[in-house]
């Protein structure tokens, strides 16, 4: 058993699986798949697809395959809810040495399961596509369907990102959020209201008293000093006085 599992973002081609002989075919990319007609009987006899183009107008692609099978099916997808997520079936030969084509078929949606049709008999190969759909189909073709192969395409991814001037560093959250919490420069930060209350009590209060410590301390021991320097100098000054008017006196 061969299974691939695919994640791409771009249309990929993936496969074919089967034989080897029959006409090349390939339907190439579409927007979605909205049907498929399954004619099977010992086998896949042929496959025929409808689509959905880029405009949303439906289309068919030309019939792949021969003109036998006992039976068709038809599966018919609830467009644009459902979608193509994966193929699986077998592929092998009805007889020893007949040539190898595909036998069986099953079409999974993201809603349900389709199949399988034909004969599950063979070697059994699997596709399944993660986070995307199948929008083509691709393979070989004769009497029966030789081989079959797809066109995948993994889904748009939505754009949460918000605009470019808004796009924030995961190394600087920390930064920006604390500059945007910041007060302006004109402002003083909460570090600092202290200060600034006792500096603008200081400044309003300078009449009364001193805010310094430092300052109010020098003017105490100013005062002292200056009435020793002072009193001498006023009693120098008074005896100066007498003396002149004993002299003034004697002169009489």
């Amino acid at each position: 058993m061969s299974r691939e599992v695919i994640s791409e973002e771009k249309p990929m081609k993936v496969g074919p699986w089967g034989g080897q002989g029959g006409s090349h075919w390939d339907d190439g990319v579409y927007t979605d798949v909205r049907q498929l007609s399954i004619t099977h009987g010992q086998g896949i006899d042929s496959l025929h697809i409808e689509y959905v183009d880029l405009k949303g107008s439906f289309l068919f692609s030309v019939k792949h395959g021969g003109k036998g099978g006992s039976k068709t099916d038809k599966v018919i997808l609830d467009y644009p809810n459902e979608f193509v997520t994966s193929i699986h079936g077998h592929y092998g030969n009805m007889s020893s040495g007949g040539p190898v084509f595909i036998r069986s078929l099953t079409i999974e949606s993201n809603k349900k399961t389709y199949g399988p049709y034909g004969v599950e008999q063979g070697t059994k190969f699997s596709f399944q596509m993660m986070g995307g759909k199948i929008v083509g189909f691709h393979g070989k073709s004769g009497i029966y369907m030789d081989s079959i192969g797809v066109y995948v395409k993994h889904f748009d991814k939505p754009t949460n990102d918000p605009p470019k001037d808004l796009v924030i560093s995961s190394t600087d959250d920390h930064k920006l959020i604390t500059s945007a919490t910041d007060p302006p420069k004109d402002l003083v930060s909460s570090t600092d209201d202290h200060n600034l209350i006792a500096t603008a009590t200081a400044k309003i209060s300078n009449s009364s008293y001193t805010a310094n410590p430092t300052t109010s301390h020098q003017t105490h021991l100013i005062v002292p000093l200056f009435l020793m320097l002072f009193i001498p100098v006023m009693i120098n000054l008074y005896v100066s006085l007498m003396l002149c008017k004993l002299l003034k006196g004697f002169s009489y």
